[in-house]
């Protein structure tokens, strides 16, 4: 078994709400040619499975490449793939398939990885199709969409409903203060679900019009909104916890952004029981820090006990042991004397936790 931990470089600035991509290019897929391949995106911050994305593509060339909008700026991931060997649609552990994970510290900046086909497998538990399947799922999310055009942003928020029995999908999804108006805007839209395929298109109701699809974890689409006379063309990616996906405005407008969307809870109705619901709150795993002078305060959930390791990252992803002053549960603090002016990340593992928060160190 073996897990590689790959030093990220960031190439621009930085922003707090940036939303970046995982570029993954693959060589030496010759003898795979025709197989899926499954890749699969995990915050790697909680021992929650907090899945921010997950895509299948056939490997149709020795040499390819895969882009996923999942990476939310601040935050470490693992990368679990495979290739689906005997073609039977499940994972299963090598050497019957190949796998692999790939760590990355928390990221400053869109990630590219160069892949080259190699026989250090890892058996990564690679989640499979339940055996059961619902007649009807209904999830909801909360999230924040942001102009980058406009320097605007705004809370959003989602309901998706999958009827397995009619193999139909609804969903709405909702933006407070967009387009400059203070009343929330909903978009609606209904179509077909294939269960089987794992795809669904909706078709958007008035006043818009246009569609948008969910396949194998890829989000697309282009909405006509007739009100504004603007057309939006979306494009990301999506996991079980979470949908990102940037947008792009031509017409009566130009204008760029994203919207990042987290669920907050799922209810499903299994056939002959009763139903069922699960909720995760995330903040909890979150952490904060702060600078003032050459001491650095982190802050996160007291709940969670002593901190057991602190690393800090600075922009160019060079790793450092800061001089750790004191350390309670929920609580520690960094001397970081000699630490040039600038962002940096400090990375908190508390058990099997692992926490990331950023602080900028100015110059005195």
């Amino acid at each position: 078994m073996k897990c590689i931990f790959l030093a990220i470089v960031a190439l621009s600035g930085i922003s707090l709400t940036a939303q970046y991509r995982l570029n993954m290019n693959f060589s030496g897929m010759g003898p795979h040619v025709g197989k899926w391949l499954y890749v699969r995106i995990v915050d790697n911050s909680s021992t929650q499975v907090w899945e921010a994305a997950s895509i299948k593509t056939m490997i149709d060339s020795p040499e390819l490449s895969v882009s996923i909008l999942a990476l939310l700026s601040g935050a470490p991931y693992k990368i679990d793939f495979f290739i689906d060997l005997n073609g039977n649609g499940r994972y299963e552990p090598p050497p019957t398939d190949h796998a692999w994970r790939l760590l990355i510290p928390p990221v400053l900046d869109s990630v590219t990885i160069n892949f080259a086909h190699n026989t250090d497998f890892t058996d990564i538990a690679f989640p499979n199709p339940s055996e059961t399947t619902p007649s009807f799922i209904s999830s909801e999310w909360n999230g924040t969409w942001t102009n980058k055009t406009f320097d605007t942003q705004g809370p959003g928020s989602a309901n998706l409903q999958l009827d397995y029995v009619n193999q139909t999908i609804f969903g709405s999804i909702t933006m407070e203060g967009a387009f400059g108006n203070p009343a929330p805007i909903t978009m609606t839209g209904t179509g077909p679900f294939d269960p089987v395929l794992n795809t669904a298109t909706m078709t958007m109701d008035e006043p818009f019009s246009g569609t948008i699809t969910f396949s194998n974890g890829k989000i697309t689409g282009a909405i006509t909104y007739s009100t504004l006379n603007v057309v939006i063309n979306i494009d990301g990616n999506y996991g079980y916890n979470q949908i990102l996906f940037d947008y792009r405005m031509s017409g009566a407008f130009d204008a760029v952004g994203w919207y990042v969307l987290n669920r907050t809870q799922t209810t499903g109705i299994a056939d002959g029981s009763a139903s069922t619901s699960t909720n995760f709150d995330k903040s909890r795993l979150k952490a904060s820090a702060s600078s003032v002078g050459n001491v650095v305060q982190v802050d996160y959930s007291a709940e969670l006990g002593i901190a057991d390791n602190i690393v800090v990252y600075d922009v160019v992803g060079r790793l450092t042991i800061p001089a750790i002053v004191s350390t309670t549960s929920g609580h520690a603090t960094l001397d970081v004397l000699g630490y040039t002016s600038g962002p940096y990340i400090a990375f908190v593992s508390v058990g099997q936790l692992q926490l990331a928060a950023m602080f900028f160190k100015g110059q005195w």
